[in-house]
């Protein structure tokens, strides 16, 4: 069964991939791969409504250009930063200021895409 995500949940996936690419960044030095990208993603959808097969074409590649980006930006440099991005449960805290720039920023990718 493949999941077809609606705009608001394919941004929220890459969103999510691209903190992820961050953390990942920061702590290792390099981006994730492919097997990675899949495991945070199960991780993402824990929980959640969506089941079956997740559909992320793209998603891997576009989240290693978004972050990329944004590699540089001060805010998203520092482990205990980007951690502070998630709640609790795990789920990304959109109260956060960096997480809402960090969302617009990937809807505006995925529009051109």
């Amino acid at each position: 069964m493949l999941y077809a995500f609606d705009r608001l949940a394919r941004t929220d996936c890459l969103c999510f991939l691209v903190i992820g690419q961050l953390i990942a960044r920061v702590k290792t030095g390099i981006w994730l791969d492919s097997d990675r990208i899949a495991q945070l993603l199960l991780i993402r959808s824990a929980g959640r409504r969506e089941h079956g097969y997740v559909e992320f074409s793209g998603l891997d590649e576009l989240s290693e250009t978004v972050a990329a980006d944004l590699s540089n930006v001060p805010d998203l440099q520092e482990l205990e930063a980007l951690t502070k991005l998630f709640s609790r449960k795990g789920t990304l805290d959109y109260h956060a200021v960096n997480v809402q720039a960090i969302f617009r920023i990937c809807m505006a990718r995925l529009a051109e895409n």
